[in-house]
């Protein structure tokens, strides 16, 4: 070193760490533009079209970009709509629910034909035009009108001497082309509520109940009741081709407030379930089965109340609901049905079961619009 010369101030080793990094950012950027101009077409169109509007050229514009781009084909809409040209007369009628109820008059026979000469009145029946017949086969109170073979100490209370031949009377109607129907009475049953004691209404304490009539029936709450009546339906469905249930009640006279009942569910909800688990039996037998509702429960809150019969709104709502057979007062006049039918709920097929005869019912039905009709003449 010179004598006279300053020495330089030491200032540290160069950092080049910075320009390292941004090379290597650059080399990725480069790949990353690689990639994208070798894998994505778009990618060099937009290139392209930066490149030409640098050197001042137009983009071409590709044939048919003007154009707007063709609509879908139309589909036709799954509703038709009448056609203008046709007449209405000549327009389809709309599809009408099927009706459960065979076409005409449904005659009841009495115990007292059956036990007289069976054969006789069901080729009556079936000469008077009648599409099928009625027959009692559980009556109010319990006692079976048909020759039971079950073995069981209620069924053997409610048996009477006489009681028909249900097979037989199966056969004839057949034979002679008729609609077998047998009415069955289900929870107000005398008989077998003192042959069952855990199948029976009771009051506090485990005592019958007894209502206005002096009499007991069956707890739709019970297992034990809804078990009898389905062994009866199990021996009957194979030898009709209907049954209709009546009395799907409760006890509706009498001290009420004393019975034991649980607090839930309520009583319209138990006779619902319980409808529901005899429905099944029939239908799974292949026998049809139809509800009958007393007028009273449409137009008697109390007595509806009592009975446990509100249940037809919900009933309306549910898939499956059994077609409604209404039982009105005798002598109500044609108005007075038709304003009776009215108060079902529309979702509801029903008809009607009158005390009347062959010929008057037959009328009211063609006045009504009704495609079958129940009759109980005199």
């Amino acid at each position: 070193m010179p004598r006279n010369s300053v020495p330089r101030r030491y200032t540290g080793r160069k950092n080049t760490r910075p320009l390292w990094i941004f090379c290597l950012l650059l080399l990725l950027a480069a790949l990353l533009l690689l990639y994208c101009w070798q894998t994505n077409a778009q990618f060099r169109s937009a290139v392209a079209r930066f490149t030409g509007s640098l050197q001042g050229q137009d983009e071409p514009t590709p044939a048919g970009a003007d154009e707007p781009a063709p609509l879908p084909p139309e589909q036709s809409s799954p509703i038709q709509e009448p056609d203008p040209q046709t007449p209405p007369s000549q327009q389809p009628d709309p599809v009408q629910p099927q009706s459960p109820f065979p076409k005409g008059l449904l005659l009841t026979l009495s115990a007292a034909q059956l036990e007289q000469d069976m054969e006789q009145a069901v080729r009556e029946a079936a000469q008077s035009g009648a599409a099928g017949v009625v027959v009692e086969l559980k009556l109010s109170g319990g006692q079976l009108a048909y020759q039971s073979s079950l073995q069981n100490d209620a069924v053997a209370k409610a048996s009477s001497e006489d009681s028909f031949d249900l097979e037989a009377l199966h056969t004839l109607c057949r034979e002679n082309g008729l609609f077998l129907v047998g009415r069955f009475s289900a929870f107000l049953d005398h008989l077998a509520a003192g042959a069952l004691p855990d199948a029976c209404t009771c009051v506090e304490g485990g005592v019958p109940f007894l209502d206005a009539n002096y009499q007991r029936s069956l707890d739709p709450y019970r297992p034990q009741a809804l078990s009898y009546l389905t062994l009866l339906l199990e021996e009957i469905c194979p030898s009709v081709d209907c049954v209709l249930l009546s009395d799907l009640a409760f006890p509706s006279y009498g001290k009420l407030s004393l019975i034991d009942y649980p607090d839930t569910p309520d009583k319209a909800s138990q006779l619902l379930s319980c409808l529901g688990e005899l429905q099944n039996t029939a239908e799974g037998l292949g026998t049809a089965l139809w509800l009958e509702i007393p007028l009273q429960a449409l137009t008697d809150e109390t007595y509806a109340a009592a009975s446990g019969q509100t249940y037809l709104e919900q009933l309306s709502r549910e898939d499956g609901a059994p077609p409604v057979v209404l039982s009105p007062p005798d002598d109500m006049t044609q108005e007075a049905l038709q304003r009776s039918l009215a108060l079902l709920p529309g979702s509801l097929q029903a008809t009607l079961l009158l005390h009347a005869p062959a010929e008057q019912a037959l009328s009211l039905c063609e006045a009504l619009s009704l495609n079958g009709i129940l009759c109980r003449p005199d």
